[in-house]
């Protein structure tokens, strides 16, 4: 009976042929090729084509299986991580809590389909990217009690460019964002606005005054237009979409 030989990929391809692999894979993937090996840690540490495109996908159920370990590794990991893709229940906070807490400057942050369980929960994810993030979409982002809260502090994102947003609890305009002053591009699509978080995007575009292409949805359009806001920005748009549905 012949002996059965086992080959470690990376040390039987050449390098090049490793980078390839690597390129194509998911976020989870590498997280579990990280934890393979110290030898697999260190060749995937020092690809380059790995440290400014991957993104990394986490759902309720990818949390719960293991974010600790998964946190651990990418924490004291090399690469350079700039974009985080991310979804969590009210009851799953403090694992996205250990996702983003890992000091690595991200750049590009999605949060979709997730609801806090107060504005104070939202502000201490925020404030980790505040610094850095250049591009921020949220969709269907909510607060569950939005009575239950700290005091606030301010934010300003200074580095930020793009912010979309669709399906947002009103009061993150208002609480978290108004005092954006970098921004390019703006899209926003939302049904509900109560009268501050309207007044909050009224304001959001007055100060920016680099804002070159804006998005915004029909209902939100023609509230806006009580506030007579767009005899004061259509001479710095170069570019503005209205729109009954808008998808991010």
């Amino acid at each position: 009976e012949s002996e059965k030989i086992t080959l470690d990929p990376i040390k039987v391809f050449p390098l090049e042929i490793s980078r390839q692999i690597f390129q194509h894979l998911r976020g989870k993937d590498v997280l579990e090729a990280f934890l393979v090996s110290p030898d697999w840690n260190n060749v995937i540490s020092e690809l380059e084509v790995c440290t400014k495109s991957l993104t990394i996908k986490l759902c309720c159920d990818l949390l719960c299986d293991g974010p600790v370990k998964s946190a651990s590794v990418i924490e004291n990991s090399q690469r350079v991580y700039e974009s985080l893709e991310m979804s969590f229940c009210a009851q799953c906070f403090h694992l996205a809590y250990e996702m983003v807490n890992t000091g690595h400057m991200w750049k590009r942050v999605k949060i979709t389909r997730t609801t806090f369980n107060c504005t104070f929960e939202a502000m201490v994810i925020f404030s980790y990217i505040e610094s850095f993030v250049e591009e921020l979409t949220l969709i269907d982002v909510f607060i569950g009690n939005y009575g239950f809260d700290e005091e606030r502090r301010k934010f300003f994102f200074p580095q930020l460019k793009a912010f979309n947003t669709r399906h947002i609890e009103p009061s993150l305009y208002t609480d978290i964002f108004q005092r954006i002053t970098s921004l390019e591009k703006f899209d926003i699509w939302s049904i509900n606005q109560t009268v501050a978080s309207l007044q909050s995007i009224f304001r959001l575009l007055l100060t920016n005054l680099d804002l070159k292409v804006l998005n915004i949805s029909g209902n939100i359009f023609n509230q806006l237009l009580y506030y007579d806001i767009f005899e004061h920005i259509q001479f710095k748009l170069e570019k503005m979409n209205i729109t009954s549905q808008y998808y991010l």
